[in-house]
């Protein structure tokens, strides 16, 4: 059909219909496809490995032996290096961009005493084991890997399995190596609805795992419903949605390369432009029909666009939004004049992109935030994939030394009470009315706490010392598949230190920063530097982080903040901290110049943002001159290290920890 069809007006009985269409698409498709997922699940968790391998039979056309389902670490590995060059460089930015929006997204377990002396809090933990579903079939997807398991990787999650297709052409190498480049611990050649199972239930080979994260076909969302609460899933994710809402300024032809752009994902795939301006309408359904008739996917845009697309003419932008809103799409692009003021009339949509200079394949692919969005008008109540998908929360109690000390038991035993003798107790007239057979508890139950909660600032207790014996220490080991790292850490120390990283150029920075802090430092990293120097980098930011945040305990009588402006010929950086227990990270550092040596300069930003992170600390470095990149980096270092010297340092005027809230 010519794209001029799908132009409707809003309120007419065409419009209503095609959006009715629209909102209900998907769902007839999963309920006839239920029973066949139902004995799908029920024969893996019968058969386990055997039935994987008859499946990848069946559907995928392969033909697998049980010790070939899992992909070898060294093929992954393999696959990363063979990248061409350029497209190695791209995968390695967006993973970055990727890790930096994610870091962002950590929550910190946390716990304050009330009025009455009760701690309660609530602790923030990881997952122990993830699955991440890839899709594969009609496309390549690497940007899912990224942007499934680095979250994980960033929440800390202790296993990552991933799952895929395999084609009758073998691996996807692309898909190998993001899983490489992302942190994938293990990953499996299998895919659909039987892939889902053997997560949810383990096989022979496949562990169990804990929650199932992913895109994928009518069948794997169907699966993901089938076995939530088995394990948990991020969503039930169905066919994928753009909604454009674009003024009479737009540009048509980019408008129309949005739609197609995902059109052609899928023949379920929804292709939506709303519009005031009717002459618009016209042109963007002009190139749509240009541009489909050279799109190598055309069949299957096609069949999107007819099936689901539509071209809705508005009275205003107003109504563009409340359309917008009903809807509740996976994508919302504001194609319009100054789209930061409508920003504010959105209150659905999983991603809002402003402006045609963001359009959804940035988002997609680069950008950072995560493409894993909510479909279907479940952004009426669901939210990205991110961070906090892949923690858990422990809620905590002590009762402490205040008046409820004893008293939970004594409150716990008369709720037991009342229980066994069947509410032989009511409350009538101000009093507790008590039935024949019944005695009331020997104490009463305590009374509810009559001050509200507040937070208080507590000085450490008698007897207990802030610190460890012989100075603030602290000892981290931490290993990966990528790097082992074993680090020890004093505050108190005299500049002392022994550090192996096999990596020249960072040994020499982490003494600078160890003589220059008066701190000792003794650490000893490997990892896959024959591949590269990221995660060996990172992982000691993040050990590092780590041992300071244990060194310095409670934070009681510290200086907390701490400023360093460091000269070095040229260059002048300024480093400034603040111990707040609240990560933010500012780095206004620009080197021109990519590499020292064989060290990448960007690695820097990426160890300091790690380090801020674990360490739970704001970190400001900005530059105020400089052009040998070795004399900045090497400002960076020194600047950083007095200034925690300074905010770590113990002040004898400073009482508990310097925070009108109490904790740091």
């Amino acid at each position: 059909m010519k794209a001029a069809g799908l132009i409707v007006t809003a309120g007419s009985g065409r419009a209503r219909a095609r959006l009715a269409r629209l909102a209900a698409r998907g769902s007839a498709a999963g309920e006839r496809v239920e029973a066949d997922v139902r004995r799908i699940i029920a024969r893996v968790r019968r058969a386990g490995d055997r039935a994987l391998l008859a499946f990848a039979r069946r559907f995928d056309g392969v033909t697998l032996r049980r010790a070939e389902l899992r992909v070898p670490k060294e093929a992954m590995a393999a696959a990363y290096r063979s990248l061409p060059e350029r497209v190695r460089r791209d995968l390695e930015l967006a993973a970055r961009r990727i890790r930096v929006f994610h870091a962002r997204q950590r929550e910190r377990s946390w716990s304050f005493r009330d009025a009455s002396g009760a701690r309660l809090g609530q602790r923030i933990e990881p997952l122990a084991r993830v699955g991440v579903y890839v899709p594969g079939g009609r496309a390549a997807y690497p940007s899912t890997v990224l942007m499934t398991v680095i979250p994980a990787r960033v929440a800390g999650v202790g296993e990552v399995i991933a799952v895929s297709p395999v084609g009758k052409d073998g691996d996807t190498p692309i898909v190998l190596a993001a899983c490489h480049l992302a942190g994938v611990d293990r990953l499996y050649r299998i895919g659909g609805a039987q892939a889902v199972a053997a997560l949810a239930y383990g096989t022979e080979s496949v562990p169990r795992v804990d929650k199932i994260v992913g895109p994928g076909n009518l069948w794997v969302a169907t699966a993901k419903r089938l076995v939530f609460g088995q394990v948990d899933i991020d969503s039930i994710a169905g066919p994928s949605e753009v909604l454009v809402v674009a003024d009479g300024a737009a540009d048509a032809e980019l408008v129309a390369a949005d739609l197609l752009a995902q059109a052609e994902h899928d023949p379920l795939a929804a292709a939506i432009c709303v519009t005031p301006d009717r002459r618009l309408a016209a042109r963007v359904a002009a190139a749509l029909d240009r541009q489909l008739a050279s799109l190598p996917r055309r069949a299957i845009a096609a069949r999107a666009l007819a099936n689901f697309g539509a071209i809705v003419v508005v009275r205003s932008l107003a109504q563009a939004l409340e359309i917008a809103n009903h809807l509740a799409p996976e994508h919302l692009e504001l194609a319009v004049r100054a789209p930061r003021r409508w920003l504010a009339r959105v209150r659905h949509a999983g991603a809002v992109f402003l402006g045609q200079d963001a359009p959804e394949a940035f988002g997609d692919y680069l950008a950072g935030p995560n493409h894993v969005l909510p479909t279907g008008g479940t952004a009426r109540f669901a939210s990205p994939l991110g961070v906090y998908d892949f923690v858990k929360r422990t809620s905590i109690i002590e009762a402490g030394h205040g008046p409820w000390r004893g008293s939970g038991r004594r409150w716990c035993a008369w709720h037991a009470w009342r229980a066994s003798t069947r509410t032989a107790a009511r409350w009538s007239g101000g009093s507790w009315v008590w039935e024949p057979h019944a005695a009331p508890p020997r104490r009463r139950a305590p009374p509810d706490d009559p001050a509200p909660e507040r937070r208080t600032l507590m000085a450490p207790r008698a007897g207990r010392a802030p610190t460890r014996a012989g100075g603030r220490r602290a000892s981290v080991a931490r290993k990966t598949k990528e790097t082992d790292i074993r680090l020890e850490l004093n505050l108190d120390g005299r500049g002392r230190y022994q550090v192996e990283t096999g990596i020249p150029f960072l040994n020499h920075m982490l003494e600078l920063f160890t003589k220059h802090g008066f701190f000792d430092l003794t650490l000893r990293a490997t990892g896959d530097l024959e591949v590269d120097y990221h995660h060996t980098v990172e992982d000691i930011g993040l050990a590092l982080g780590l041992a300071l945040r244990d060194a310095l305990g409670e934070k009681a009588g510290i200086r907390r903040f701490g400023e360093a402006t460091v000269p070095l010929d040229e260059a002048l950086v300024t480093t400034v901290v603040d111990l707040s227990g609240r990560p933010f990270f500012v780095y206004d550092v620009r080197i021109k110049q990519a590499k020292i040596g064989t060290f990448d300069v960007e690695l820097i930003h990426d160890f300091l943002l790690a380090l801020t992170n674990q360490a739970g600390m704001n970190l400001h470095v900005r530059m105020a001159s400089g052009r040998n990149p070795h004399h900045v980096v090497e400002a960076v270092f020194k600047s950083l290290a007095r200034a925690l010297d300074l905010a770590t340092q113990r002040d004898p005027r400073v009482v508990g920890v310097l925070s009108t809230k109490g904790l740091l």
